[in-house]
């Protein structure tokens, strides 16, 4: 039956090759092989293909040409931007009034699903609601994720894809830090990674499901800026909406779970079965701890610095599944395996959406680091620079450049009309490639560079911002050029003379002043200078640090 079955495919699959020759779209060079197989192709008495005259190079078109017909309708079903659109108006129309109290409050996201998860009547009125809100989050993914994604492929400019966690977590925004490098950032859905807790019967699935949706709506004006190429998209994970995925994912993370495994442990394991045999038999944390060969590959949260038996009991009261009776050791393997898959998920997302990571989470870039060395093993692979410039501006938002994570969105869409991007990728990865060269895994010392390279431009940037104000050209007491640098003049008249009085005003001529004649023209020059400072993709940027 399965064989006939696929008969049946491969005959539907050549039907497509047949329509798309019709309809003009498939075409090849006089010179392929491929056109004497296709002409080969009989049908028998029945009507239907021969397949027995089918050859192998025949069989691999119709698939190339099914998907690539797949691929075209399902971009044709909807755009990517009425997809935003009614995903977002969605979220809005459920969570717009909260959202709107969460910023008139200045609350975090954590804060008001934490808030509302403490009421239980607020719990009540959510829990009863939520299962139709997340069916419908469910319909719409199921229908559109393939779309979204192919959508996403077909931007042009530089794609970050973020992973690591839940979803960008309310403290900064990685749209501000990286967008002033990348394009575009992929975000994931947040109500599809968390619905193993929106399915719980207890507060929690209302403090998850809250959090969410505030998350979410942090980034819907970006999402929707009126822009070429736009600054957020929200895309599904694969792995949520499809069980081949998933099953594809699991897969590819089993030779990083047996690596890190053995790291930990010092142990060959040669499977997941062996090591979990090893592992069952460590039943408390003290058996484990005593069986370690490097403790700092058992990692938790990365900071705790509490002992490692003390976290591992932790770990096992909050995270730990049941199906593992409570052993400490399979504790252990189901946050190797966790992390491992995390990790996998992201890098095969990102090259599936042709983006670069993104992280802002310290223990899952930890895990990612350590899933890139283990793949690295045997291989002359580099680092790749756009993964350590996202990676260096996360930093700097964090800690030495707070503003980058503020930087309004605004900002960035003027970056954009003004066409500095490529200039700005060009500053702030000034040097980047000769260090990765040196040591491709030093992250740290790639965001020290960018750093300097933010700090050395600003420097430069106020210096000619210093020339410029420096131009002593006065009127009516009036310094044109520090005016103008603050904003202070305008234009009067359709013929460029600026805002000030000329009644009653002695013009010294003695001094280097210029002629009346002469100022509408020199204001003009003077002003255009200032633009084309501030304008500049320094100039932008330094605006943004300056606005927080």
């Amino acid at each position: 039956m399965e064989e006939v079955d696929q008969d049946d495919e491969l005959r539907a699959r050549l039907q497509i090759v047949r329509e798309e020759l019709e309809a003009g779209r498939l075409r090849f060079a006089k010179d392929m092989k491929v056109i004497d197989s296709l002409k080969a192709v009989r049908y028998g008495p029945d009507g239907k293909v021969d397949l027995s005259t089918v050859d192998g190079s025949v069989r691999s078109l119709a698939n190339v040409v099914t998907h690539f017909r797949q691929r075209r309708e399902a971009t044709e079903a909807v755009s990517l931007r009425d997809l935003q659109e009614t995903y977002f108006t969605y979220i809005e129309r459920n969570f717009g009034w909260l959202h709107t109290k969460m910023k008139e409050q200045g609350a975090s996201p954590s804060q008001v699903g934490a808030a509302l998860a403490a009421n239980p009547d607020a719990v009540a009125d959510f829990k009863a609601n939520l299962p139709k809100f997340l069916e419908m989050i469910d319909d719409l993914w199921e229908q559109t994720w393939d779309s979204a994604h192919y959508h996403v492929q077909d931007l042009t400019g530089l794609k970050a894809v973020f992973g690591g966690e839940t979803f960008p977590s309310g403290r900064k925004n990685v749209v501000s830090s990286s967008g002033v490098y990348t394009d575009t950032i992929v975000l994931p859905d947040p109500f599809l990674r968390t619905k193993v807790f929106a399915q719980r019967e207890d507060a929690n699935a209302v403090r998850w499901c809250v959090k969410s949706a505030m998350a979410l709506l942090n980034y819907r004006e970006a999402a929707l800026a009126d822009v070429k190429v736009p600054l957020v998209v929200i895309a599904p994970d694969a792995t949520y909406v499809d069980d081949e995925q998933r099953k594809a994912m699991v897969q590819y993370s089993e030779p990083s779970v047996i690596k890190h495994l053995r790291a930990l442990f010092g142990v060959p394991f040669g499977s997941i079965e062996e090591a979990e045999r090893f592992l069952r038999g460590l039943k408390s944390p003290q058996d484990v701890t005593g069986k370690l060969a490097d403790q700092k590959r058992l990692l938790f949260h990365l900071g705790d610095n509490a002992p490692l038996e003390q976290q591992i009991e932790e770990y096992m009261r909050d995270y730990f599944s049941e199906f593992y009776e409570g052993v400490a050791g399979l504790a252990v393997l189901s946050s190797a395996m966790g992390r491992m898959r995390q990790a996998t998920d992201l890098l095969r997302r990102s090259a599936w959406l042709g983006g670069t990571p993104l992280i802002d989470a310290p223990t899952s870039w930890q895990y990612f680091s350590w899933k890139l060395a283990y793949d690295a093993e045997g291989s002359s692979e580099g680092s790749d620079l756009n993964l350590h410039m996202t990676r260096a501006l996360q930093n700097a938002a964090d800690y030495e450049m707070e503003w980058l994570g503020k930087v309004p969105i605004e900002a960035l869409i003027e970056m954009r009309k003004q066409n500095v991007m490529p200039e700005l990728r060009q500053m702030l990865s000034q040097g980047v490639e000769t260090l990765m060269e040196l040591r491709p895994d030093n992250f740290h010392r790639t965001g020290d560079q960018v750093i300097k390279n933010i700090q050395d431009a600003f420097d430069e940037h106020r210096k000619n911002l210093r020339k410029l104000t420096g131009k002593k050209w006065r009127f009516a007491g009036v310094e044109l050029g520090s005016c103008i640098a603050k904003g202070a003049i305008q234009i009067a008249s359709a013929f460029g003379v600026p805002g000030v009085s000329l009644l009653g005003t002695a013009i010294d001529q003695s001094v280097d002043v210029p002629k009346l004649k002469d100022l509408p023209k020199k204001f003009r020059a003077l002003k255009e200078e200032h633009q084309k400072t501030h304008r500049s993709a320094v100039g932008l940027l330094f605006n943004a640090s300056r606005e927080d």
